[in-house]
């Protein structure tokens, strides 16, 4: 029993001084690691959030200060920049001095694809041909181009256009013979009077294609023409003077019309009005009208009916 109770003794003594010591040991590292050991520093504090409205100072600095505090220290020189060895200048070798070093290299052997025969192209293309030299002047003389005559004489009406009866009338045009504004800008053709006058009066715009054509564009968000159902007459009065000074002798008039309101069906027809045909007290009646696409603002649908 004696002997039992020495070599129980021998077995946790030993164990109860190694937990000793370990604890020590974890007791010292974490004082270490708290304190940030024996080397000089800086210590930089953690920032510490209070509630607001509990006026409380926490301390920043010293001894009070409990949690995570970061140390900083100086750090390690850079190593020394490494000096790159100078290197020899060389010197040329001789021509001799080369010879012998290749001399001294082993005897190449010629390979099976080294020499080859050569080539020639199955066509060959032909040498360029000689064309015909031209010699000319550089930079070539200036040629002024001149402006084409003026007519002198009376003003005329060459042509005008629309006429009769049409389909429709995208614009109205009127050429003279001779020039009949000067070259300026539109702003300054736009104050100028027309010579040519439409009836009925349209809303709309003059401009001047060149110095002898005067066109007019009926103007509408509507429509990008003249308006349907309408007679119109163009006027070019006696005594229109051109910018040469030559005169409209005789008054120039042209006429056009485009389509108006036409009967498409009606029921009952002309022919169906017999002795012998039966109608209801209370017939009905209908009829078909094809109106133009512009409707003017005189336009009222009228239906009249009569009994005889």
């Amino acid at each position: 029993m004696a002997q039992k109770n020495s070599i129980i003794r021998r077995t946790w003594v030993p164990a109860v001084i190694a937990i000793v010591l370990l604890t020590v040991a974890c007791f010292c590292l974490v004082i270490y690691l708290t304190t940030g050991g024996s080397e000089p520093g800086h210590i930089i504090p953690s920032e510490v959030q209070t509630p607001e409205g509990s006026g409380e100072e926490i301390p920043v600095t010293g001894e009070e200060v409990s949690g995570l505090t970061i140390r900083l220290s100086e750090g390690q020189e850079q190593p020394l920049p490494v000096e790159p060895i100078p290197l020899s200048p060389g010197v040329p070798l001789a021509p001799g001095e080369v010879d012998r070093i290749l001399a001294r290299l082993p005897a190449l052997p010629p390979g099976p694809g080294d020499q080859q025969e050569f080539r020639l192209p199955d066509e060959v293309i032909p040498p360029p041909r000689t064309g015909e030299t031209t010699h000319e002047p550089f930079p070539p003389p200036y040629d002024a181009q001149l402006p084409d005559p003026v007519e002198a004489g009376p003003l005329e009406v060459l042509r005008y256009s629309p006429e009769g009866e049409i389909p429709i009338a995208p614009f109205v045009n009127v050429t003279f013979n001779q020039p009949m504004v000067p070259l300026t800008s539109l702003e300054d053709l736009s104050e100028m009077d027309v010579p040519v006058h439409i009836e009925p009066s349209l809303p709309g715009t003059w401009r001047w294609l060149g110095t002898k054509t005067l066109n007019f564009q009926y103007d509408s968000d509507l429509i990008d023409r003249l308006p349907m159902a309408t007679a119109y007459r163009v006027t070019i009065p006696a005594g229109t003077e051109s910018m040469t000074g030559g005169v409209l002798s005789e008054t120039v008039e042209f006429s056009f019309t485009t389509p108006t309101v036409t009967m498409i069906n009606q029921y009952p027809y002309q022919q169906n009005l017999s002795r012998s045909t039966r109608y209801s007290l209370s017939p009905s009646i209908s009829a078909s009208i094809r109106r133009p696409y512009w409707r003017p603002s005189w336009w009222r649908p009228a239906v009249s009916l009569c009994a005889s």
